[in-house]
C-alpha cells in the first residue's frame, strides 16, 4: 500500500519541475520522483530515488506507445523516428505488454525494462528527447569541494545530457544533507550547492543556471 507524502511544482524562467513521493509500506521504502521539463530543448529528464534499508532489486517499467517501433541500442533506445529515451541504468530490455485500447480489447505494446541492484539507497535517471538533437546521457562522478575523492551517490549525483549543437545541459542532485566538509560539490568542473540544480552550457561555458531546490 502506497502512502503519498507530497508533490511540489516548481517553475523557473527555463525550466518546469514536479517532485512527487510516497512511502510503501510493503517493502519498507521510499519512493521519490524528480520529473524536469527544459521546453527550449524539447527535453524530459526524470530522476527516481529510494530508500529501503538491506540489499534490493530495483525495477522500471515504461510503456510506449503502440505505434512507436522500438530500436534497443544499449542505454539509449530510439522510439519510433522521432524520440529517444536514454538511462543510466546498466541493464535494459525489451518485453511486450497487454493495454486495452477499448474496453475487452486487448492489443500489445512494447515496454522499455531496467533493472538495477541497490543497498539501502538507489538512484537512476531517464531523459526523452528527439533523436535529430543525437541525446546523449551520461553519468557524472561528482567530488566534494576541498578533497578529490569521490562520493557516495546519496550525497550527490549528476547526469549530463549532451545535444548535437553543443549545448549541454548539466543536472545536479544532493539527496542527502550533508554534515561533514563542505556543502559545494562539483559535477564535471561545475561547482554547484543545493539539492536540485540545472546548468546550462554552450561548448563548455554556461549559459545559464538555475536552482530548483
Amino acid at each position: 500500500m502506497a502512502t503519498p507524502l507530497g508533490i511540489h511544482e516548481i517553475k523557473r524562467p527555463h525550466t518546469q519541475s514536479v517532485v512527487l513521493s510516497y512511502f510503501d509500506s510493503q517493502n519498507q521504502a521510499t519512493v521519490t520522483r524528480y520529473v524536469i521539463s527544459i521546453p527550449e530543448a524539447k527535453l524530459w529528464a526524470t530522476i527516481d530515488m529510494i530508500r529501503a534499508q538491506g540489499h534490493h532489486q530495483w525495477q522500471h517499467y515504461w510503456q510506449v506507445a503502440p505505434q512507436l517501433k522500438v530500436l534497443n541500442n544499449g542505454q539509449q533506445l530510439d522510439l519510433g523516428e522521432e524520440f529517444r529515451l536514454a538511462t543510466t541504468s546498466d541493464t535494459v530490455s525489451l518485453s511486450q505488454t497487454l493495454w486495452a485500447p477499448r474496453y475487452n480489447q486487448l492489443e500489445h505494446l512494447s515496454r522499455i525494462e531496467t533493472e538495477q541492484d541497490f543497498t539501502n539507497f538507489g538512484i537512476q535517471g531517464t531523459v526523452v528527447g528527439r533523436q535529430s538533437d543525437g541525446v546523449q546521457l551520461i553519468s557524472i562522478t561528482p567530488t566534494q569541494s576541498g578533497s578529490e575523492l569521490a562520493v557516495t551517490t546519496s550525497a550527490a549525483w549528476g547526469i549530463n545530457v549532451k545535444l548535437n549543437n553543443g549545448d549541454d545541459f548539466l543536472i545536479t542532485l544532493q539527496p542527502d544533507n550533508t554534515i561533514v566538509g563542505r556543502k559545494l560539490f562539483w559535477f564535471d568542473g561545475i561547482e554547484a550547492y543545493g539539492t536540485l540544480n540545472v546548468f546550462k552550457r554552450h561548448n563548455g561555458n554556461v549559459v545559464y543556471h538555475e536552482q530548483i531546490l
